[in-house]
């Protein structure tokens, strides 16, 4: 597997790859809660959240890890459990690298991110 070489927060220390704006899909952005359309995304992985929203999978925010940790998305709370084993999947199908799908969930009065890993 190919290590990212994504701009990490200005560090350009052997990296090439930027980030890429894009615009998030007119049938996902309702889901998303953001004010602007536009997004900026690890260009290592745009292509997997563009996936992503072609299977009309909400995604609040997402990372590459940059070779520190593993690449991650957030979806929306509204996605079952099952269906984040199955965005994995779909994920596997498209990058090597082993991710975690997260979600904001509330436990009691707090907000606490959850995080669904690939088993096998």
């Amino acid at each position: 597997m190919k290590p990212c070489d994504c701009i990490a927060g200005g560090m350009v220390d052997n990296q090439s790859t930027g980030e890429v704006v894009v615009k998030i899909p007119d049938h996902i952005f309702p889901r998303t809660h953001r004010q602007n359309q536009m997004v900026s995304i690890d260009g290592c992985i745009a292509y997997v959240i563009e996936a992503l929203w072609e299977l009309d999978i909400a995604t609040l925010g997402c990372c590459c890890g940059h070779n520190k940790a593993n690449p991650t998305v957030i979806v929306s709370d509204a996605a079952s459990l099952g269906e984040c084993d199955w965005i994995l999947e779909e994920i596997a199908k498209l990058d090597a690298r082993e991710w975690e799908v997260c979600q904001w969930r509330k436990v009691g009065d707090i907000a606490k991110l959850v995080i669904h890993e690939r088993t096998e």
